[in-house]
């Protein structure tokens, strides 16, 4: 076996994943998610927490995904925490968003469905935009949730259109 076998995925000693940890934890970009990220999106996942989103942004300095700004507990209403979370996504910067969305199927099912969803202002500069779509992949295989879309204006964000995506 030549030392170049040894690092091939073929090989019985590669393996991607040390630690057998289930969040892949850094993207093409060198960008990390931060411990809090996965604590919040278990607790998020398994109803333990009453907040309808999660607002994430790069820290570049320390290279990490970090939580920015959360739901508050009490706000009631897919819709209203929805239209809440909106204030925080401006022109000129990049997000990750998580949603929570709760809906009835055509066939008259209530259900709750997450979403992933990355925000990308259009007065952003090109520099942000391109890490934040190279670390979109890493929240991507974290989060397991129904859809994911990348936006870049308001009107096209709507709760409907989310709704649209996973009611498929």
């Amino acid at each position: 076996m030549c030392s170049s076998d040894l690092f091939s995925p073929s090989s019985t000693n590669f393996n991607p994943n040390p630690n057998n940890n289930p969040f892949s934890t850094m993207s093409m970009t060198g960008i990390e998610l931060d411990d809090g990220v996965e604590d919040a999106f278990t607790k998020f996942g398994r109803h333990k927490s009453k907040g309808r989103w999660i607002i994430f942004r790069i820290n570049r300095k320390a290279g990490k995904v970090v939580i920015e700004s959360e739901s508050d507990p009490a706000e009631q209403g897919s819709e209203a925490a929805f239209d809440n979370m909106l204030e925080h996504l401006t022109p000129e910067n990049c997000r990750f968003g998580l949603v929570k969305l709760t809906y009835t199927t055509e066939d008259g099912r209530d259900t709750e469905d997450m979403a992933l969803f990355l925000w990308r202002g259009a007065k952003a500069k090109m520099k942000p935009k391109l890490i934040y779509a190279g670390t979109a992949n890493t929240l991507r295989q974290a989060f397991s949730v129904k859809t994911y879309h990348e936006y870049d204006n308001k009107a096209e964000l709507t709760h409907a259109a989310l709704v649209a995506r996973c009611d498929k």
